[in-house]
């Protein structure tokens, strides 16, 4: 079932991208962001749901259902690597066995130090 209980299966790659490539585009023309935001292209690899973006952070993290950060990513070009991936001792080093707001999260109240994309018409908007 889907958010407005119909029965959908949804060809998610090309959604996630259309959804993306239209929110870029508003962003861009009617309010005002940068055309730099127009280069970065669509990645598949993030079509993932039960996201969390850390804003006192900046990194987009994937949570384990204790609570403990399993990945993190910050941007595009920091990290181990230089791709954005943080390394499992980067990740202890900033959030320690368990993500400091994840009891705030489990319990519904609003959380202002995250965004979290839990449907998949949330997804593209991690990217941006």
């Amino acid at each position: 079932f889907d958010l407005d209980h119909t029965l959908v299966k949804y060809n998610l790659i090309p959604l996630s991208e259309l959804i993306y490539n239209s929110l870029r585009q508003f962003l861009v023309e009617t309010k005002g962001y940068s055309r730099s935001l127009m280069e970065i292209p669509f990645n598949p690899q993030y079509v993932a749901k039960g996201l969390v973006f850390d804003v006192t952070t900046g990194d987009l993290l994937k949570l384990s259902g204790s609570g403990a950060v399993v990945q993190a990513r910050h941007g595009f070009g920091t990290g181990t690597n230089g791709d954005g991936w943080l390394s499992p001792a980067q990740i202890a080093q900033r959030y320690g066995t368990r993500w400091a707001h994840f009891d705030t999260l489990l319990s519904g109240s609003s959380l202002k130090s995250a965004l979290t994309f839990y449907t998949y018409f949330d997804i593209p908007g991690q990217q941006i």
